[in-house]
């Protein structure tokens, strides 16, 4: 029978081998870590993705509530308070008491917050007077149209916005 003369490993190829695999498996758990690192900032970054399109949507929905129930009514007045035109009728009444003044009310429930509105005079060709309107409620307001020498009666539009 023969012998197989026995394995003698010689130290410097013993180093040198070890060192090898010492890279070899560093090279490995770099390879690892820096892949669990990528998944990991990939999952953040998808998370911080998915948040953010979660709030833009909701924010979208919260506007498009807004706008649905914000009301824009507009309407035209003759010198007299009668109603000419109107979007709707959110407008119940005009009583004209005085030269100059209107008392419009607002048909109940149009508005739940007093409005904001916007008078101008509908003069027909001649200076147009100065029309202001206050006591703004949900019910009503009282407009005045008024010159350098005093109340006078002229036509108006009318646009109002709330909710």
């Amino acid at each position: 029978m023969k012998t197989t003369p026995p394995l003698r490993i010689r130290p410097r190829a013993l180093v040198i081998g070890l060192v090898s695999a010492s890279i070899v498996c560093g090279g490995a758990v770099a390879y690892a870590q820096s892949t669990s690192a990528a998944a990991t900032t990939d999952t953040l970054v998808g998370s911080a993705l998915n948040t953010l399109g979660n709030a833009v949507s909701t924010l979208r929905s919260e506007v498009s509530i807004l706008q649905q129930s914000e009301r824009v009514a507009r309407a035209t007045l003759t010198e007299t308070g009668a109603i000419t035109a109107q979007t709707g009728s959110w407008i119940s009444r005009v009583d004209h008491p005085a030269p100059g003044t209107y008392f419009v009310a607002f048909t109940p429930s149009v508005f739940s917050t007093p409005p904001t509105c916007v008078t101008s005079a509908n003069a027909n060709d001649v200076v147009a007077p100065s029309v202001e309107c206050h006591a703004v409620t949900t019910a009503s307001m009282t407009c005045r149209a008024t010159t350098a020498s005093g109340p006078v009666n002229s036509g108006l539009f009318l646009i109002c916005a709330g909710y």
